[in-house]
């Protein structure tokens, strides 16, 4: 038998490849460092409605936030944008508060010291 040859008006025929094989790569996870999540939330809450709460949550997640980021300076947490982030709203809206509140406290302390010691009122006497 001979080999069968193609029509002529047709191509050729491509020989067939297998598809490659893909090698997925992945990344390591690391997991986000739980004082960084707290710090950003309560700095984020303080900026919202810190006015009424005296700053306090403000502070609290500037404070929190510079723990996350001494907890972030290993490459095993990540956060690390989330503690700055933290520490520069609570510092941006917790600091006003906090001057405020020592300016006024300071000059309420001064102002009850110095009326601390009031002048006696005189006394009626009755004379015979």
């Amino acid at each position: 038998m001979q080999p069968q040859q193609p029509d002529p008006g047709q191509p050729p025929q491509q020989p067939y490849y297998p598809p490659p094989q893909v090698h997925y790569v992945t990344a390591p996870v690391r997991r986000t460092s739980t004082l960084a999540v707290i710090g950003l939330t309560l700095s984020i809450l303080g900026a919202l409605g810190g006015w009424c709460m005296c700053g306090i949550p403000n502070i609290a997640g500037g404070a929190i936030g510079i723990f996350a980021y001494q907890e972030t300076k290993t490459e095993e947490v990540a956060g690390k944008g989330m503690a700055v982030a933290s520490m520069v709203l609570g510092a941006l809206f917790g600091l006003p508060f906090l001057i405020f509140g020592l300016f006024f406290g300071g000059m309420s302390m001064i102002g009850s010291a110095i009326d601390s010691h009031p002048t006696p009122s005189p006394s009626i006497s009755a004379t015979p």
